[in-house]
């Protein structure tokens, strides 16, 4: 069973980090909230946001090249539901996707949102082709 949880092994997510997006840590790591996509003891993803100037960020999805392509879907709409619990003026995500991956969940064209306005679609999580 898939489930997401708040993860702080700050190694592993360095890891994961460092083989799928190729990115180190950062600044932001020491203060970020990261959740962890799991399912049987195994990590298929990692994830983070973290208050910058009055908004959440959201950024650093990284999912392994072994895990379903739904899964980032799965571990944004969770750190975006988190955000929605946080006191900020917007919720930012970084461009991993086209833009029409967040406009679903209602970004604007410079990818932000009111947390009052984000939509999270009822239905399945569809597959990537």
């Amino acid at each position: 069973m898939l489930k997401i949880i708040e993860f702080l092994d700050i190694e592993k997510i360095e890891d994961i980090r460092k083989r799928v997006l190729n990115k180190n840590l950062d600044k932001f790591d020491n203060f970020s909230f990261h959740l962890a996509l799991i399912e049987e003891g195994v990590i298929h993803g990692v994830g983070r946001l973290y208050k910058q100037n009055g908004n959440i960020v959201i950024d650093n999805i990284a999912v392994e090249k072994f895990a379903e392509s739904k899964y980032y879907e799965i571990l944004f709409r969770a750190l975006l539901n988190k955000s929605q619990s946080i006191e900020c003026n917007y919720v930012t995500a970084k461009k991993d996707k086209e833009t029409n991956f967040y406009f679903q969940f209602g970004f604007d064209k410079e990818l932000k949102v009111k947390s009052k306005d984000i939509i999270f679609k009822c239905g399945c999580i569809k597959e990537e082709k």
